[in-house]
């Protein structure tokens, strides 16, 4: 007979009843799981306590502003900030040298997006005696050749000496050694066990890996600050509480949105938008799934027995929908972020663009071809809607590229893009691939909103 144990899951602020390596059960009442479990009729083996929190989140945001004052008069070398996405880590970072009379460009840089080593090297070089600051930028220290450049850059020498020590061009104008003088802040939604020990064990570190009654004390504690209407700040925490344990990205920026929402719409605001409640009397994850309802009736691209890829998934809206169009088929998802399973959805966690997630799909359609591939993909909202529309572009972009290693002439690609000044490079790349695409702009698509969705029909040259 199996053995089942009962813990707590500190991250969903959740017990877990396991059995085995099976979680059969979730609640936040431990009795429930514990009653659960016991009537499946195995042997309840351990039952843990729930771990106690050492530091506070409003206390670790203060740790936050006492590391950045400490790196800012040079008293530290580096410091590693990670954590859940969403929570305020770069705008505290930010504002804390700002605080302490530091200006950007000249006292300060932040460094975002993917670096080689050698990049690594030039920006350390560049911005020597600076803070350098590596915004979600943690291709710089998941090379070995970056972390041993690091490594040397934050020791705690007197004199901190960097070398770059291969063949050089004659135009290159960096130095093959030179002395560092500056200081170095991570920022990272990795946990803190995916850096380099050498890095850990240079740096002063603070987690801000919430819970989600952590992310809500937080939440309420920015908005605290935020300017706006009292009775519409409290709506929305009211609201944000209610959902917080179903909500797929639960963080400050998507809490600010909901607060838009509500300033925007007035007093009505929850009960306006039709589709999210349409979806959730149908059992639909998300408003999402009516619009690809919507485009399939029109243009009859889904169809069963045929073979379905889902990219950028979660929550499983558009997953639900193939499910159910394509019973006796095979649909394969694939997103960033977890989802809950789906009948008749083989879902992997992953970057699309990772070589293992491609062999996988091989394998999982026996190295036959794809007929459909669909993309509701868009990048996380920073606030600057022509930079995200770009960003999401460039990721449609992406896919079109991908896409075309999977598919055989006769094919369907269906892809989110905003509308901007650069949809002109992902319409001129889908006309290049495929004999002839079609813009869409569904009715359960928000009018306010520049998404469009791109379908694309039968591979060129193939």
């Amino acid at each position: 007979m199996s053995n089942a144990k009962v813990v707590f899951d500190s991250i969903k602020n959740k017990w877990v009843g396991v059995i085995g390596t099976r979680i059969v059960v979730r609640s936040a009442s431990k009795d429930y799981v514990e009653r659960k479990l016991q009537e499946t009729g195995v042997n309840l083996e351990t039952v843990s306590d729930k771990p106690k929190v050492q530091f506070t989140v409003t206390e670790r945001f203060g740790f936050i502003n006492q590391f950045v004052t400490l790196v800012s008069l040079k008293k530290l070398n580096s410091f590693i900030l990670t954590g859940s996405g969403g929570l305020g880590k770069t705008y505290s970072v930010i504002e804390g040298l700002k605080k302490s009379g530091k200006k950007e460009d000249k006292d300060f840089v932040v460094i975002r997006g993917y670096s080689t080593a050698k990049a690594l090297y030039r920006n350390l070089f560049e911005n020597n005696g600076k803070v350098i600051i590596f915004d979600d930028a943690d291709s710089v220290h998941k090379d070995a050749v970056g972390a041993n450049i690091l490594k040397a850059a934050l020791g705690s020498e007197d004199r901190r000496m960097i070398s770059w020590n291969s063949e050089r061009a004659e135009s290159d104008d960096l130095p093959s050694r030179f002395q560092f003088t500056g200081r170095v802040i991570f920022i990272s939604n990795l946990s803190q066990d995916q850096f380099p020990q050498a890095l850990l064990s240079r740096s002063m570190k603070v987690d801000l890996t919430l819970n989600t009654e952590e992310k809500v004390e937080r939440i309420v504690e920015v908005f605290g600050n935020i300017k706006a209407e009292v009775k519409v700040k409290e709506e929305v925490i009211a609201f944000v509480k209610k959902y917080a344990d179903d909500a797929s990205d639960l963080n400050i920026r998507s809490a600010l949105n909901v607060l838009k929402l509500r300033q925007d719409i007035g007093d009505n605001w929850q009960t306006t938008d039709f589709y999210v409640k349409e979806a959730k009397k149908l059992g639909y994850r998300s408003r999402s799934a009516f619009k690809l309802l919507e485009i399939n009736n029109k243009c009859k691209f889904l169809k069963n027995k045929t073979n379905i890829i889902d990219l950028g998934s979660s929550p499983g809206g558009w997953s639900q929908v193939i499910s159910k169009v394509n019973k006796d088929g095979k649909n394969f998802s694939i997103d960033l972020l977890e989802m809950k399973s789906i009948i008749n959805i083989n879902f992997l966690k992953g970057d699309f663009y990772n070589e293992n997630i491609k062999r996988n799909i091989f394998d999982f359609f026996n190295k036959n071809k794809v007929n459909v591939i669909l993309s509701d993909m868009a990048v996380n909202t920073s606030g600057n809607k022509d930079l995200d529309a770009i960003k999401t572009n460039n990721l449609a972009l992406e896919v079109i590229e991908w896409s075309v290693n999977f598919f055989d002439t006769k094919c369907f690609l269906l892809i989110k893009y905003f509308s901007g000044k650069d949809e002109n490079l992902l319409i001129n790349s889908a006309k290049k691939n495929f004999v002839k695409i079609e813009r869409i702009k569904p009715n359960s698509s928000r009018k306010e909103s520049r998404e469009i969705y791109l379908l694309c029909r039968d591979l060129k040259n193939v």
